[in-house]
């Protein structure tokens, strides 16, 4: 096996996973936009826990 056939075959491969996202239209972009969204959601409510909590300990601990 070659450089060129080992370069090749995961370039196959990567095409390939391309054409499972062609099978799933739009509703894989929904999805991915979905968890972006419930993680932004998560990441903000934790940020404004931590934001009370130093307020009222007056600072990080």
């Amino acid at each position: 096996m070659s450089w060129n056939d080992l370069i090749f075959a995961i370039g196959d491969f990567i095409s390939g996973t391309f054409e499972v996202l062609k099978i799933g239209e739009n509703y894989v972009n929904w999805f991915y936009t979905a968890v972006i969204f419930v993680i932004l959601v998560g990441w903000l409510a934790m940020q404004a826990k931590y934001n009370k909590e130093a307020e009222q300990t007056g600072g990080l601990k």
